[in-house]
């Protein structure tokens, strides 16, 4: 029986000093002057608790990804690279 795996994936996590309650966090990815929200309803992407976690990393999803955070004291934003050599890959893992 053959698996196929893939491990290439990143997590990026936006965490906060701030004291007030976090209630809005928001990523975007900045690519040729444009600044893009970043769809999580892509099967490669999810947001959990804060953190953005794509998955099957190709060069094209290299880049800047910028994470907004909203509270009661105002506005936050942080700003990470993303840099992807290769490309992805494939394994086999067969039964002998």
């Amino acid at each position: 029986m053959d698996k196929k795996n893939q491990c290439s994936h990143s997590a990026f996590s936006a965490n906060t000093l701030f004291i007030p309650k976090i209630y809005f966090h928001r990523w975007s990815r900045r690519t040729s002057g444009q600044t893009l929200d970043i769809s999580t309803s892509d099967e490669r992407r999810h947001v959990i608790n804060g953190t953005l976690i794509l998955r099957r990393v190709t060069p094209q999803d290299g880049g800047f990804y910028v994470c907004v955070a909203k509270c009661e004291a105002g506005e936050v934003r942080s700003e990470t690279q993303l840099t992807v050599r290769g490309e992805t890959f494939q394994f086999t893992l067969e039964s002998i």
